[in-house]
């Protein structure tokens, strides 16, 4: 490509970056992998292969674990954009059928627990206070 002609294109966008003497340019290699992390039974950088899906992909970590959210699995684009679940619920597949490039990032989250303790902390608090409620009335009593 000229490089006046991408000058041309970028000048004025937020990826007209100025440059000062002394500055150095580094352009990285595309990376040749897809990043599986999370739940998985071997989190791993997986070699990128054209066409392979997610469900693909998290096949070759050994798929999902037993405390895996398999109905949150999000794909971090390496753009920096996401994909998740309900932006492929159109399409059927999930985000399980999505073709990936490399650089992506596949998460697979750990199930979280409902909050049910909360609500055993609350009764126990409650039957607390009303211990020290009926404590309190019975020693206004005796000292009357």
């Amino acid at each position: 490509m000229n490089c006046d002609r991408g000058k041309m294109r970028l000048r004025g966008t937020p990826d007209d970056i100025g440059m000062e003497e002394g500055d150095v340019l580094n352009v990285p290699q595309v990376q040749q992998t897809v990043n599986v992390v999370g739940a998985v039974f071997a989190p791993t950088a997986v070699v990128f292969a054209p066409h392979k899906t997610v469900k693909e992909y998290l096949r070759m970590a050994g798929g999902p674990t037993q405390i895996a959210d398999t109905k949150a699995i999000y794909v971090i684009r390496v753009d920096g954009s996401a994909m998740s679940r309900q932006g492929f619920s159109i399409l059927g597949s999930g985000v399980n059928g999505a073709v990936l490039d490399p650089g992506d990032t596949i998460v697979v989250p750990e199930q979280l627990e409902r909050v049910d303790w909360l609500k055993g902390i609350k009764d126990v608090a409650t039957i607390i206070g009303q211990i020290a409620l009926t404590a309190g009335v019975v020693l206004i009593g005796l000292k009357r």
